[in-house]
């Protein structure tokens, strides 16, 4: 028996890697050295580590706030950075992504480039490595502090960015085939606050364009929340991806999804195929699914397993519903529904700027509850341009004057003033005609 200890794997059986000290140097395939920082996350198959370039920081003299990039290291009989170190080498080359981009007229796009990848021995057990730029927080941990919850705005914004990498990726011949928002990260440079980067591509396949064939080794993979139908059959396609996309926001925006706690896959692959087949019984299972979501997945379901997704198409849905709630395509990343009235009555009118001049305006406030109801239930909130009209004055009523017992002869005469008092005509006598 060997006194060796065994290195500690995980529930899925792969072989997590031994912990890397700060400092320790590795080169690239490139002959191009790099500095391992700290520790900064472990994922299903390996360990992720803060690094910088040699000849930027010099080794054992940067700080953990200059390491601009980060390492994935895996041990070398894994597979899983296997594939997502080769997916990058074909599809991630900065280059490739900015003549995309340049051709698609878009100046931002969530997808991570390529750095550098190879081998290293550590303690006599071989690791392979992949390097990529460092991105921020994951949108699975932004959920979870929303109270599990989006703005329906928020999510189709996300939405849009996400659609723009997929549209990337399978047109270099790839699913990507496990978005979620763990695997995407908000930028940290400066501008990219609220870009989103699709990451982790360990799951990343070449999609089929001959015939259906279900494969039961690769049956259900991915996570089991948002694999699609195809996915739960073994088989990557783009329309697969797209499903995924569209589980996501369904999520995002209602709170939930109708196989919630359900960890069988047979069973959750069932109650998918069932809510697809019927598009229209989601509204019967979450009330709250707004339309713009049913018609998207409405959409994705009549997909042919081999066709390419209408990506225009897709991206036109959620902005016209952006339009609709009166959100701005671009810009900030709002997670936390604003229920303020008098900020969603002055959000409401930095976005109505197409009304005729020298008109009262009568604003419609979207109602943008994280609930992610439709758009169509606006309020309307009156002549805001006009001053309040005044209220109308009540007049005081008075009593109408009838008859009073001081109208009687006898009081008159008497020079009543009070029941049971009187007071005398004749003038009061004075002080000395007292004393006579």
């Amino acid at each position: 028996m060997s006194s060796k200890a065994k290195k500690p794997r995980k529930a899925n059986g792969y072989k997590m890697p031994a912990p890397i000290p700060a400092g320790y140097i590795v080169k690239n395939s490139q002959k191009k050295s790099w500095e391992v920082g700290t520790s900064i996350g472990k994922g299903g198959f390996g360990e992720i580590y803060c690094c910088a370039p040699i000849d930027e920081a010099g080794p054992s003299k940067a700080k953990s706030k200059s390491y601009p990039h980060v390492m994935k290291i895996e041990p070398q009989e894994n597979g899983p950075l296997f594939v997502e170190m080769h997916f990058y080498m074909k599809v991630a080359k900065k280059e490739d992504i900015e003549n995309w981009m340049k051709s698609k007229g878009i100046k931002r796009l969530g997808m991570p480039c390529y750095l550098g990848s190879g081998s290293f021995e550590y303690n006599k057990e071989r690791y392979r490595f992949v390097v990529m730029d460092r991105y921020g927080r994951d949108i699975w941990s932004i959920f979870l502090e929303n109270k599990k919850v989006f703005p329906c705005a928020t999510a189709l914004k996300i939405g849009l960015q996400v659609l723009d990498v997929l549209e990337y990726i399978h047109e270099q011949g790839y699913a990507h085939c496990d978005v979620k928002g763990a695997n995407l990260l908000l930028g940290t440079q400066k501008g990219t606050e609220d870009q989103v980067y699709l990451v982790d591509f360990g799951l990343a396949a070449r999609y089929i364009t001959t015939e259906f064939k279900p494969d039961p080794k690769k049956a259900h993979n991915g996570t089991i929340e948002y694999t699609s139908r195809d996915a739960h059959l073994g088989v990557t396609t783009r329309r697969g991806d797209m499903e995924i996309l569209g589980f996501n926001l369904l999520h995002w925006i209602t709170s939930t999804l109708p196989w919630d706690n359900i960890t069988d896959p047979k069973v959750v692959e069932e109650k998918k195929i069932a809510l697809m087949k019927s598009i229209s019984s989601a509204r019967k299972l979450i009330p709250s699914a707004p339309t713009v979501i049913t018609s998207y997945l409405d959409y994705v379901s009549k997909l042919k397993h081999d066709e390419a997704p209408n990506y225009e198409f897709c991206r036109k849905l959620f902005k016209d519903e952006l339009k609709k709630l009166g959100v701005a395509n671009t810009g900030k990343l709002v997670f936390k529904a604003d229920k303020s009235p008098k900020k969603a009555t002055a959000a409401a009118a930095d976005a109505d700027s197409d009304e005729m001049p020298g008109r009262v305006r009568r604003r419609r406030v979207a109602v943008n509850i994280s609930n992610g109801h439709d758009s169509d239930s606006a309020v309307d909130i009156g002549d805001d341009e006009s001053p309040p009209p005044t209220p109308k004055k009540t007049p005081r009523k008075t009593k109408k004057n009838g008859p009073s017992w001081k109208d009687c002869e006898t009081a008159r005469a008497s020079n009543v003033v009070r029941a049971g008092e009187y007071v005398s005509s004749k003038p009061k006598p004075t002080k000395r005609q007292r004393k006579e």
